[in-house]
């Protein structure tokens, strides 16, 4: 068996928790979602996914034809800008926006995918 662990909700990897909890594939997996500290930033929340691979080799499953919701679009693209505001040329995002951000990913999440923390 394989297991992966991600940091998941601060920027964000939206397509990345669709594909293993709601897409084509996420039948391979057993997955887990768990709320932790931000590091560096504890009273925001970050999000840890932890996935096993319980059957299979779902990357190598030519068959699977995923279709991401455009909702999961939009969040990639919030996350991407923020990210990218992260990156820049100031390299720096104001406390209170990355606490907002990680709120508003956790809402968005939950409640267009029903994917949050056990």
């Amino acid at each position: 068996n394989s297991e992966s662990h991600i940091q998941v909700l601060k920027p964000g990897a939206p397509r990345y928790l669709y594909h293993l909890h709601r897409g084509p594939v996420s039948s391979y997996f057993d997955t887990k979602v768990v709320s932790v500290p931000e590091f560096g930033m504890v009273v925001v929340e970050d999000w840890l996914s932890v996935a096993l691979v319980k059957v299979g080799r779902p990357w190598q499953d030519e068959s699977v034809q995923e279709v991401m919701p455009e909702k999961v679009a939009e969040l990639e693209w919030f996350a991407k800008t923020c990210r990218e505001r992260a990156e820049g040329a100031t390299g720096s995002v104001p406390f209170e926006s990355w606490s907002k951000h990680s709120a508003d990913m956790r809402v968005e999440m939950k409640k267009h995918f029903d994917i949050a923390p056990e």
